[in-house]
């Protein structure tokens, strides 16, 4: 029974903020909604994701989103723009919760929406803000210890299930160990969340605190694949005549659905009706998957996303392993960046960082930000002899990248005799060193310094395929800066 509560608002994110401590990036694959968000719905879910806004919301005080301006005729064409843009930011928190099954604590959330106005002309303010589900209100529950809990759980079941031997093994191992560790918590079910929101929550089918509803089983699952790396996905919709969650699951190219919940028989062994099955599986006599479970993205204000097309039979058991794309064992052929990673050693913009590694999600840094640039660039020598920065030595790899990109205005150094080579470079920095790389193309100056370079990369499509990791103060990984070059110079 799914439990979200709609208000005016909707569901809210939040990422995990706490010193040292970080979840599993879940694979590329598992960001289908976020893919389909409109540009506006986008640009709030950047904003929104953004590390002040997330340490801000994590503390339960609301954010401002960046002011909007528009044109007006009458009051009536004022509100119906007012009422569209808080709409779209309902719909952005909506998508990045549904995405996120670590942000357990989460109830809702709502948007404020003031404006100022004059000379048919507005600027408009929209504030989010969240709720905190029962179990941790007012403090009721450690937010930071439960999240360890969960963490130190799904890190232990993961490598539990690595131990079992290929991808449809290990996923058979989390598929029972949540069915035979857990009962269906009927109560419950029928009283819902009022005095307690941990059967929703993975920490119910986790630990042995509380027995989970399908919410449990679901987002545990989804947790474990993501420290996996199997891309998972979360599924609202009906099965039974009820409101339902389960998980939709890529193997081997194809997409198949798991029910937990309906495989567990509460201490009476564990079914696979529900495993790895396609929409042609037989579940309950003649009945199919398709013909029990209709999945349905109602949290949206104004229309229903789409969930991808399940394969049309069951997952095999000697389901062949997707391949690697090119020489990298880490990097898989369906991976956004696959395409990308092969054209940058094949043009020595990088090479791997081991003779079979690429190590995609490793963080650049600002001195091999500007080398990958000025190597993409066909390494162009730098007019001046003259280096200001003292840590950056003549010797460096990156020398005469970083004195191309200062004296052609891609970025400055950090002071006026330091570059910081070794300090990570931000998502937001490395689109806005492209966008200058390439001449500013739509140069306007409005908005903050990296809006011109990020409206640019989102009019190209440049930051497609990077929808849930894209926020301009994240730290930029490696497969994301091949694949802004890619497409931006191949």
């Amino acid at each position: 029974m799914s439990r979200i509560r709609r208000t005016v608002l909707c569901l809210l994110l939040t990422v995990v903020l706490l010193a040292g401590f970080a979840w599993a990036a879940a694979p590329a694959e598992t960001f289908l909604f976020a893919q389909q968000l409109n540009a506006t719905e986008k640009q709030f879910y950047d904003q929104i994701a953004q590390a002040q806004n997330l340490a801000a919301l994590r503390s339960g005080d609301p954010i401002e989103l960046a002011p909007i301006t528009g044109k007006y005729s009458s009051d009536a064409e004022l509100d119906a723009q007012t009422d569209a843009y808080m709409n779209m930011a309902i719909n952005a928190t909506a998508v990045y919760q549904r995405e996120h099954p670590e942000l357990f604590w989460l109830n809702g959330s709502y948007v404020h929406a003031s404006y100022s106005m004059g000379g048919g002309s507005y600027t408009l303010n929209l504030k989010v803000g969240m709720y905190v589900t029962t179990s941790w209100d007012g403090g009721a529950r450690s937010i930071d210890e439960d999240e360890q809990t969960i963490r130190s759980a799904v890190q232990r079941l993961a490598a539990e299930a690595k131990g079992q031997g290929g991808r449809y093994a290990q996923l058979l191992y989390v598929h029972d160990w949540l069915a035979e560790h857990n009962a269906y918590n009927d109560r419950a079910a029928i009283l819902g969340d009022a005095l307690s929101s941990l059967p929703w929550s993975p920490l119910s089918a986790l630990t042995d605190e509380e027995q989970p509803v399908c919410e449990g089983y679901a987002r545990a699952f989804k947790l474990v694949c993501d420290e996996l790396d199997i891309p998972c996905i979360l599924v609202d919709g009906e099965a039974g005549g009820d409101s339902h969650m389960w998980d939709y699951v890529r193997l081997g190219g194809n997409w198949y659905g798991v029910d937990v919940t309906w495989d567990d028989t509460d201490g009476y062994g564990t079914k696979h009706d529900y495993f790895l099955v396609g929409a042609n599986t037989p579940v309950d006599g003649a009945t199919t998957f398709s013909q029990d479970h209709f999945p349905a993205f109602k949290w949206l204000t104004n229309r229903e996303l789409a969930y991808p097309a399940l394969a049309v039979d069951a997952c095999p058991l000697d389901v062949q392993e997707e391949p690697p794309a090119g020489p990298f064992s880490d990097v898989r052929a369906e991976d956004y960046f696959a395409q990308a990673v092969i054209w940058a050693k094949e043009t020595g913009v990088t090479d791997g960082t081991t003779l079979t590694t690429f190590s995609p999600a490793n963080t650049v840094k600002r001195g091999q930000a500007v080398t990958f640039l000025w190597r993409a660039m066909g390494e162009p020598e730098p007019t001046t002899q003259v280096n200001p920065f003292s840590d950056v030595k003549a010797s460096d790899y990156y020398c005469k990248a970083v004195l191309w990109a200062v004296e052609n205005g891609i970025t400055d150094g950090t002071g006026d005799t330091t570059f910081s080579p070794e300090k990570p470079v931000t998502r937001g920095q490395m689109i806005t060193f492209l966008w200058r790389t390439l001449g500013k193309p739509g140069e306007t100056g409005a908005g903050p310094w990296y809006a011109d370079a990020e409206n640019w990369g989102n009019r190209n499509g440049y930051l497609a395929g990077t929808a849930e990791s894209y926020t301009t103060a994240a730290n930029c990984p490696r497969g994301d800066v091949v694949y802004y070059l890619w497409q931006a110079v191949a």
